[in-house]
């Protein structure tokens, strides 16, 4: 009797361990299977299977994947790339689709690329509006994109363009805010230049000025009697 109570004291304190590591490790898994640790649920096939399954475009996630590779990324670095670009894809779809539109391969891919620059899906909704439900939202998103590649605030660049299409302004004219930002930079640079050879001239001016000033006094100084 004296040996079984001694064993079953013995066996407490590995069973309380034993319950703790296993809770430990339920806990683990949960967060992961949360999203805790994105690459631990995912691969680059099993995210362009879903995206496939959805309907969206592959090639984006192709593109990302191929580019990762070619810089040595992990197969883990991967799959997390891929997933975040699916739901880029994703939320692209579901905000035209929620604005009435059957966004088609094209729509999706720029409007995933508008999300991926900072743009939100209200900016995109926003746009959506002021685009006859008869027009490509190909160029409206692109340009948004190319504006925010450019310098230009999302803000800024959202009030651009739903300007110009409050206007009923054609592509052309869309595609003319991004040539016109990039002259702008450019325009900016030669402007500077001008103000410094200026200001460096005026230096030298100065500088002229009073050096002849200075050899006036000598001169009236020696022809003092």
């Amino acid at each position: 009797m004296i040996r079984t109570t001694i064993s079953l004291i013995a066996l407490v304190p590995a069973v309380v361990a034993a319950q703790a590591v296993g809770a430990s490790s339920q806990t683990k898994t949960k967060t992961e299977a949360q999203g805790g640790n994105v690459a631990l649920t995912t691969t680059v096939d099993a995210e362009v299977a879903a995206a496939r399954t959805r309907g969206l475009p592959e090639g984006p996630i192709a593109k990302r994947v191929a580019e990762g590779r070619a810089k040595g990324a992990t197969e883990t670095q991967l799959a997390t790339a891929a997933h975040q670009v699916r739901l880029n894809l994703e939320g692209a779809a579901e905000t035209m689709e929620k604005a009435g539109r059957t966004p088609s391969g094209d729509e999706i891919e720029r409007g995933a690329s508008a999300l991926e620059r900072g743009y939100s899906r209200a900016d995109l909704e926003a746009v959506i509006k002021t685009v006859p439900a008869d027009r490509s939202l190909v160029v409206a998103f692109d340009v948004l994109a190319r504006l925010q590649d450019r310098g230009v605030g999302t803000t800024q660049a959202l009030a651009q363009v739903q300007s110009k299409l409050e206007g009923k302004a054609d592509d052309a004219a869309l595609e003319a805010l991004v040539a016109g930002s990039a002259n702008a930079a450019v325009n900016a640079v030669p402007a500077a230049a001008v103000d410094g050879k200026a200001t460096v001239g005026a230096a030298a001016g100065a500088a002229g000025a009073a050096a002849g000033a200075a050899a006036g006094v000598t001169t009236k100084v020696i022809k003092k009697p």
